[in-house]
């Protein structure tokens, strides 16, 4: 929010020398500070006589009065619109322009010129804020100057003062308007700053301009609402007369990034700056009818808007309009049909307050985001409207400046969830939209030092928070602005900001217990560890998804209300989405070794869960050395996961599966823990355009990451062990699972280690519908010395019950 520092002074009838250092230190960010024009000798003069050039075509040879100091100069001027008997800008010797340009005494054509007459674009404006009258030309004043001829341009135009451009948070909208950046420069230098200040800080004869504003109204127009809005008033005023702004009222624009069009607009625009509140002023004349209507837009309503853009509206927009056509888009933008122009004489003056998330969703929708529409959809003060004096204020100054007459107002309200104060004597407003206590026990206790209570109770009246207080306690009310406020920790904070932080003393923390990292997050790390060291790079991909079912391991796909895109509508149900774009445009780029892994939050079932997720391709590197080199496949990949939850002594089986729709179907397995339970899956993915095999795991962490992992210490046997290989030939449909438990079953506690080492499938080996697999067997017993005939007979009950239960043949 950048604005003009002159207009914080005026409200607070004072100089702040040290505005900037204020800022930081007790409200908010600084983002720049600094002088609007910087530029020293430009001074207010009058043309007496101008004259064509002996030796030019185009210079004019004027003589300009700078008043009674310098007197009358001869002046070059090569602009097309100079003449006598006006009133202009002129750079005297010295001056220096912007881009370093020094004013001198010189000789043009063998005419001497002491000094330039300035066009708003050599002063250093830029083009927006120049009227179009004079974007080629000098700048004139329009309005009799006498009395400021030879007094400082700038000071005159009132750009001689500084400008502070500050962030404004989230949370804190009340700073969207020059009297809710004063309101907090006064806390700082202990000054309260009520509604009374704003509306005298113009002129005092404001006051009085109340009385013909609070009078019965006398114009026909009627209000009828049918949205849902809090607030809305027209003001009717005739006589107007649309024509430049006073320069105090431009330069306060200016300042604000805001181009000056008219005085009508202007003095809107100006009303919106100070006190944060839009408003919009209709020609009168363009309303069909003395109806004015605040409902809901038609679906596919066409309107055009002020931008000359025809945007399609639906249900959820409002709408103002007489009782045939819109006029306005609310707390948008008005529209094309009632815009004010140079023969407008009649206006309405709406001031409202709508509902802020409608706003918000209209011009999010639209795409359409003005100064209106980011103050509606953040929350408006609506105490400003009349306590406050902006509709006071906004017709005095169109009475000022627009010659207006006004014929007072008519309104609609609808306001909610005000508490009314019980103890207005002891602040200024009337309303407030909560109210509590908050002990001065509670401020020594989170600061960590006394406060004195009266200190405590000066910042919060400065603020307008203050309604009363006891020995032990103080009573806040919070007004309708301070959305912010909400309990107790809201006040400290509004406490401690203009207390000062430099004065809290810091302590050493006493009783520290040493901190440590939770078993979830320790184990995170450690399989972030491991997955690297196998080859495997980290990728980070976005939550939200575009399409809904393009990897889905739930049905129950959750979608966003208010998406920022239609890329990322819907939140991801597993984490191959990213994992396959992160391939796929890897492959793009002709990467092909695309070995990755993610860890995660996934939801299905509406549950967030947090997963992690491997994908591999071609090969996984080692080192540079080719034999460092493996082929990605099912089997790898299931050796990845094996040797990760090992780690973690969490031993899981595999069983095949059909279920997963983006896995190929006869390649895919579910993975289940020791409790049978599903927590993941692993297979081949089908992935579009894609002549490369991949393949990809996921694996729900829920049953790993919460459990202490226990390293339980096992001896070395210190009895020799035995080992056996056996072969055996058995139907293709037979499955490695079902052997390995057949073993395991049949061995007990004797067999240490079991291991695949070969599989043939060739039929120049067995028939076509036949495997043949050769397992190598380990035995050991911590007890006693194995012998060859123990192991012997433990060999032919294996070997029995793979003859007997799955029909193996036995190879010898």
């Amino acid at each position: 929010m950048r604005i003009s520092v002159k207009e914080v002074e005026r409200i607070l009838k004072k100089p702040i020398s040290n505005i900037n250092e204020l800022t930081t230190s007790h409200i908010c960010e600084v983002e720049e500070y600094g002088k609007l024009f910087d530029i020293q000798g430009l001074v207010i003069g009058h043309v007496i006589t101008c004259e064509m050039h002996p030796n030019s075509d185009h210079l004019h040879v004027t003589t300009v009065y700078l008043g009674n100091k310098q007197g009358i100069k001869q002046i070059v001027c090569g602009a097309p619109n100079v003449e006598a008997n006006q009133f202009v800008i002129v750079a005297t010797i010295g001056t220096v322009l912007p881009g370093n340009i020094t004013i001198k005494q010189s000789v043009i054509r063998g005419v001497e010129s002491n000094g330039m007459i300035c066009s708003l674009h050599e002063l250093g404006f830029e083009d927006k804020y120049i009227p179009q009258n004079y974007k080629n030309g000098i700048y004139v004043f329009d309005t009799n100057m006498r009395n400021y001829v030879g007094k400082d341009a700038l000071k005159v135009m009132g750009l001689d003062g500084y400008y502070i451009d500050y962030a404004v948070t989230a949370n804190r909208p009340d700073l969207l308007s020059i009297v809710g950046y004063t309101r907090e420069v006064g806390a700082a230098i202990n000054k309260k700053v009520e509604y009374s200040n704003y509306i005298t800080a113009l002129d005092n004869t404001i006051t009085e301009y109340t009385e013909l504003y609070d009078a019965p109204s006398s114009f026909d127009n009627e209000i009828v609402v049918s949205a849902d809005i809090s607030y809305y008033s027209i003001t009717k005023m005739s006589n107007i007369v649309v024509k430049e702004s006073p320069w105090w009222i431009k330069s306060a624009l200016i300042n604000s990034n805001i181009r000056p069009i008219n005085n009508v607009v202007d003095i809107s625009n100006y009303i919106m700056i100070k006190y944060g509140l839009p408003n919009h002023c209709f020609d009168a004349s363009m309303f069909k009818t003395n109806t004015i209507r605040v409902r809901n837009a038609y679906d596919n309503e066409k309107v055009v808007t002020l931008d000359k853009v025809e945007r399609s509206l639906e249900n959820v927009d409002i709408v103002i309009c007489d009782d045939f056509t819109p006029v306005a888009l609310a707390g948008v933008m008005g529209l094309e049909n009632s815009m004010i122009n140079d023969s407008t004489t009649q206006i309405l003056i709406e001031i409202a307050s709508f509902n802020p998330s409608v706003v918000a969703a209209t011009s999010k929708r639209l795409g359409l985001t003005t100064d209106s529409s980011l103050r509606f959809s953040k929350g408006i003060d609506e105490s400003a409207i009349n306590i406050g004096g902006a509709n006071y204020e906004m017709c005095y100054l169109l009475h000022t400046y627009a010659s207006g007459t006004s014929h007072g107002f008519k309104e609609y309200e609808n306001r909610k969830g005000f508490v009314k104060n019980e103890n207005p004597d002891e602040s200024y407003y009337d309303e407030i939209v909560l109210k509590f206590d908050v002990k001065y026990e509670y401020f020594n206790k989170m600061l960590g030092t006394i406060v004195n209570p009266k200190i405590v109770n000066k910042i919060l009246y400065n603020l307008n928070l203050y309604l009363k207080s006891t020995l032990s306690y103080v009573t806040i009310g919070v007004p309708n602005y301070r959305t912010d406020i909400k309990e107790e920790s809201d006040v400290l904070e509004e406490v401690v900001r203009f207390y000062g932080f430099d004065k809290i003393k810091s302590t050493p923390i006493k009783n520290i217990n040493p901190g440590s990292l939770s078993t979830p997050i320790k184990k995170t790390r450690k399989i972030r560890e491991l997955l690297s060291a196998l080859g495997l790079n980290e990728t980070i991909s976005y939550t939200l998804v575009k399409e809904p079912n393009k990897y889905v391991y739930s049905e129950d796909v959750i979608s966003i209300l208010s998406p920022l895109s239609e890329d990322h509508k819907y939140l991801r149900t597993t984490l191959l989405n990213g994992l396959v774009d992160t391939y796929n445009q890897n492959k793009n780029y002709g990467v092909n070794n695309v070995n990755i892994f993610e860890i995660g939050n996934i939801f299905k079932n509406n549950t967030e869960t947090p997963s992690l997720g491997i994908l591999i391709s071609e090969k996984i590197v080692y080192s540079n050395l080719e034999d460092s080199k493996l082929e990605s496949s099912f089997f790898l990949l299931k050796g990845i996961l094996l040797k990760l939850l090992n780690e973690f002594n969490y031993p899981v089986t595999f069983s095949s599966s059909e279920n997963v729709s983006f896995l190929h179907p006869y390649k895919q397995a579910s993975i289940i823990n020791n409790d049978n339970v599903v927590i993941g899956f692993i297979g081949e993915v089908l992935i579009e355009k894609s002549s490369n095999k991949v393949y990809a795991l996921e694996i729900d962490l829920n049953y790993l990451l919460p459990n202490e992992t226990l390293n339980v210490y096992t001896p070395i046997s210190k009895y020799p062990s035995i080992t056996r290989d056996i072969a055996f030939v058995v139907s293709k449909d037979i499955t490695n699972k079902e052997i390995e438990d057949l073993i395991k079953q049949t061995s007990k506690k004797l067999l240490v280690s079991l291991e695949l080492f070969d599989v043939y499938t060739e039929d120049k080996v067995v028939s076509s519908n036949y495997k043949s697999m050769a397992y190598h067997l380990v035995f050991n017993d911590n007890s006693k010395t194995l012998e060859s005939l123990d192991v012997d007979k433990i060999v032919k009950s294996v070997t029995n019950r793979l003859e007997y239960v799955l029909k193996a043949q036995i190879r010898k």
